[in-house]
């Protein structure tokens, strides 16, 4: 029996080490284990791609601002560390700016890499990814450093030096799910979106006016990207990188494509996935929301490993999950959850789940 892992993280433990305790179990009935690494952008992902890349993470710090790097062959993984000035607010941030994430660019594209891949959680840059052209190189009429109230008025960007410093080299933006429609500009776009939530904007014309100066920066660029899905991620980062004939997409998926997972998901008898808890706010996350579509393209069924689990089998196999089981049933603590616990177990649902199972059918 062949048996594909891709887990979320734990509290406590990272997917490629929560995957190998499950593997562990599975290995013990005699099946085939391959277990994928995988994490969503500010919540594992860095990590999975490390272990994916099987390379080292590395600090780098810019202007006061860490960044985490990690580097195999010609894939460069480079994760914005948490930051006051760059962690989301209530409210629009007029004067934030995406020069410095732009500068930490600058440095990786030096060693023109086929692949920058570049994760950005949540944040409260607002200025369409004016100040990242601008560090990459970026000329226009009107300051691009100074946020999205500095481009009020502009006309004309030259992207000239930009295009030359990216050359061939794939910028992916990674992000939040949430994040990967998110328009830069219009009823769908970040100023409507975050004033709207924050609710302290008070004058529609305010909004407009924001708006209008990313859609004059966009109209600069000579680009119609603004109003495509994922060119407001990262609060117009994924404008950025469109722009220079980048992408927008989840951790997960990036994990996903760079693992091979829906070609291993075929080969495979039984897709496992799992993470901390899995309950009705959630439904498992982003992370367990891609496995379960991966593994129905592949017609496969998915069982889940949850340090807790509060859905019923009916509502499970709503989303496409036969069973799930709970490392610490009914438990709310699942933060100090251990490998050998995940492996403990594991070792019931393997023998559940392997084919042919000891005793006959699954419970």
């Amino acid at each position: 029996m062949r048996v594909v892992i891709a887990t979320d993280s734990f509290p406590a433990v990272s997917s490629a080490l929560a995957g190998a305790a499950m593997g562990e179990a599975f290995a013990h009935r005699g099946a085939e284990v391959a277990v994928v690494p995988i994490g969503a952008a500010g919540r594992g992902f860095s990590q999975a791609a490390s272990d994916l890349l099987r390379a080292p993470v590395e600090l780098m710090t810019v202007a006061g601002q860490v960044f985490t790097l990690t580097r195999q062959g010609g894939t460069s993984v480079l994760s914005v560390a948490g930051d006051p000035d760059l962690l989301p607010t209530r409210r629009i941030d007029r004067h934030s700016t995406s020069v410095v994430v732009g500068r930490a660019v600058a440095l990786v594209l030096a060693d023109s890499p086929d692949e920058l891949v570049l994760e950005m959680p949540a944040t409260a840059i607002h200025d369409g990814g004016a100040g990242l052209l601008a560090a990459l190189g970026a000329v226009a009429d009107k300051p691009l450093d100074a946020g999205v109230e500095g481009l009020r008025g502009v006309t004309s960007v030259d992207l000239g030096a930009v295009r030359a410093l990216v050359g061939r080299t794939r910028i992916s933006l990674v992000v939040e799910a949430d994040e990967v429609a998110r328009h830069l500009v219009g009823l769908r776009g970040i100023t409507s979106v975050r004033g709207h939530a924050a609710g302290v904007v008070s004058d529609p014309a305010d909004l407009l006016a924001l708006d209008q100066n990313l859609v004059d920066l966009a109209a600069s660029c000579g680009s119609v990207e603004s109003v495509s899905a994922g060119s407001g991620a990262g609060g117009g980062l994924g404008f950025a990188c469109l722009l220079l004939g980048g992408r927008v997409l989840t951790g997960s998926q990036w994990c996903s494509e760079h693992a091979g997972l829906p070609t291993t998901a075929k080969a495979a008898d039984l897709v496992v996935s799992g993470g901390g808890r899995l309950d009705f706010g959630s439904m498992g996350g982003e992370v367990l929301t891609h496995v379960t579509q991966v593994a129905g393209d592949a017609l496969r069924p998915v069982v889940v490993v949850a340090g807790a689990n509060f859905i019923s089998a009916r509502e499970l196999r709503s989303v496409g999950v036969e069973a799930a089981y709970s490392v610490r049933p009914g438990a709310d603590d699942v933060d100090t959850i251990t490998v050998e616990e995940i492996t403990e177990a594991t070792r019931a649902v393997a023998a559940s789940w392997t084919w042919p199972p000891l005793g006959g059918g699954h419970e």
